[in-house]
């Protein structure tokens, strides 16, 4: 576009007009194309620091395959998105779980009033939307919201009714951190990072329950979600938690289970885990094993096999294909055709001194214009238009 201004509306003109376009000639390719499953490499784990912590829930990463738990927790990638438009299941978990956590402490923590507890936890989740979302939230997150307070209002009877058994909430959000020197692992150890969401105490018969909340969509038993009998351990989430809750004076052998609140209200119960002794001692060593491994830096699995939910599919190479398809054949024209119209030259001159003394944009007003954003209704051409109207 570097010519006289002259010639340049013809060239223009040329450049946009799809039969004309210049294409270059293919390219010879000295390797044939093939198709089939994907060659590229999956990265190899880098040489790192051993690492000194492991979380809870990060031990079930490992055990579902070393090389996503090294993409997860030593290089820390994730994906992300800028297209929510409602709450997603983590945000909506946790607004859930901030709620939750206000029983403790309040004036209705021992009560055995259903609807009492229904009102205080309905205030307490406003509270929380408000800060998050502001006074007026958009409108799916207020369908969220509200199938919350629905959840919510259900679990209020199973607390009524266990409140009523003589259980007494005793600890809600505590953990371990690196002061508190809770290690795990076989000569290797590190240092065992952990919240717990509750902890209950039965001040009759001194036993003591440990509690997961839980919101997904449909309530899961913790004996499968933890255990299989064809493939051992699959999460030692919960297990985990006794050694935590020790420092807190929860001693012996407490409950683990979880409390879930899923979509179907008849679901939303306590789901205590059966673990016997012998069970939570095997989860024990198994965590020890997986914890040295990590230690180590052994995340370099003997296969990488598909999984459920899978954020790092790509990377792992799983149902990725090389595929080849021959593009379309396509006329060369190389500038033929193209003919340098003239233009009138008093348009050239009223260009010229147009691009000599440009027009004060800054007193260009455009009125509003709101435009249904759906297919076809001139977006692009509205917006296109105002555009050269304020260049031109």
């Amino acid at each position: 576009l570097a010519c006289e201004l002259a010639d340049l509306p013809a060239r223009v003109l040329h450049l946009i007009q799809e039969e004309t376009a210049d294409v270059l000639p293919p390219v010879e390719r000295l390797a044939k194309p093939v198709s089939g499953p994907s060659h590229l490499p999956i990265p190899l784990p880098e040489t790192i620091d051993p690492p000194s912590t492991i979380t809870v829930t990060a031990f079930r990463d490992y055990l579902r395959c070393p090389y996503r738990y090294y993409l997860r927790h030593v290089l820390r990638l994730r994906s992300k998105s800028d297209a929510m438009v409602e709450l997603d299941a983590a945000m909506f978990g946790n607004i859930t779980h901030y709620t939750l956590d206000r029983l403790a402490g309040s004036p209705v923590e021992n009560s055995t009033d259903a609807e009492e507890i229904a009102e205080f936890l309905r205030e307490q989740l406003q509270q929380i939307v408000i800060s998050q979302f502001g006074p007026n939230p958009p409108a799916t997150a207020l369908i969220q919201i509200e199938q919350a307070h629905i959840r919510l209002a259900t679990f209020a009877q199973r607390q009524a009714a266990r409140a009523s058994e003589g259980w007494r909430i005793r600890f809600t959000e505590v953990g371990s951190n690196t002061n508190d020197r809770v290690m795990v692992g076989q000569n290797q150890e590190l240092c065992l990072i952990g919240r717990i969401d509750r902890i209950d105490y039965h001040p009759d018969t001194g036993q003591w329950a440990i509690w997961d909340y839980k919101t997904s969509e449909t309530a899961k038993r913790p004996e499968s979600v933890h255990f299989s009998r064809r493939e051992g351990w699959l999460d030692l989430q919960l297990p985990l938690y006794i050694p935590i809750a020790r420092k807190l004076g929860v001693l012996g052998w407490p409950s683990v289970g979880y409390i879930a609140l899923p979509k179907r209200l008849e679901e939303i119960n306590f789901y205590p885990a059966e673990f016997d002794q012998v069970m939570l001692e095997d989860a024990w060593a198994k965590a020890n094993e997986v914890a040295t491994k990590v230690a180590r830096c052994e995340f370099w699995p003997e296969s990488i096999d598909p999984v459920d939910f899978d954020d790092f599919a790509r990377i792992c190479q799983i149902q990725a294909q090389q595929v080849f398809s021959v593009a379309p054949r396509r006329t060369l024209f190389r500038f033929e055709g193209y003919h340098n119209q003239q233009v009138d030259p008093q348009v050239v001159t009223a260009a010229r001194q147009r691009l000599d003394s440009p027009p004060d944009r800054a007193s260009i007003r455009l009125e509003p214009l709101m435009i249904r954003a759906s297919a076809g209704t001139g977006k692009t051409f509205q917006l296109s238009s105002r555009l050269l109207y304020i260049l031109l």
